[in-house]
């Protein structure tokens, strides 16, 4: 059979599903995957870590017998292009017992950002490894280690913006083919992540 193509919904659709499934990973339950995709860039003899944008959501059901998380992570076509999201690798994890028991011990419960999202990452940093990214990172210009991420292309149709996310207000407007807006600080906000299978924890 033939692969054949649809568009089911409209691009101005797919434009702010994407803008969620982003959010989710810089300033959401998918902040683990913001914290470890990157790549070390030699710049000024040492290593800078360049981020690479990643998008989805974690899932859970409300009695803990499933976690998930699925979402895409953008590759490099060209070398010195910013990534597009329609470029993309495609991943889902999921983790639960066959028999449907619930994924608890005590206080501790497994949901999507301990148990899919971890198992998603450990995938997408092997992505990286393997794909070329570094290489192709290395044709970009100082600017991108510099801002610290490998910047997305955006829709010359949609102006970036940027928001006051608390309160939901725009501050202001973008310019044209850049992102506008900043990444939660775990450092600052002293948020760590365990290991929901570390032996220790089970016992």
């Amino acid at each position: 059979a033939k692969a054949v193509e649809h568009q089911i919904v409209s691009e101005d659709i797919t434009q702010q599903m994407r803008e969620i499934l982003r959010k989710v990973v810089t300033h959401g339950t998918g902040r683990r995957a913001r914290g470890e995709l990157f790549i070390d860039m030699p710049s000024g003899g040492k290593n800078v870590p360049v981020r690479v944008p990643a998008f989805g959501k974690t899932g859970s059901t409300n009695d803990y017998t499933t976690s998930s998380f699925a979402g895409f992570l953008p590759y490099p076509v060209k070398g010195g292009k910013a990534l597009s999201p329609e470029n993309s690798y495609v991943i889902a994890t999921y983790i639960g017992y066959d028999k449907n028991e619930m994924m608890r011990r005590g206080g501790f419960r497994v949901y999507g950002s301990i148990g899919g999202l971890p198992l998603w990452t450990d995938v997408a940093k092997q992505i990286l490894n393997v794909k070329e990214y570094k290489e192709t990172l290395a044709k970009l210009s100082a600017n991108t280690f510099a801002h610290g991420e490998w910047p997305l292309q955006v829709n010359s149709r949609f102006s970036p913006l940027l928001v006051d996310l608390p309160r939901g207000s725009i501050i202001r407007k973008g310019e044209a083919g850049s992102e506008n807006w900043e990444t939660t600080n775990i450092a600052k906000t002293g948020e760590s992540y365990r290991d929901a299978f570390a032996v220790e924890q089970l016992q």
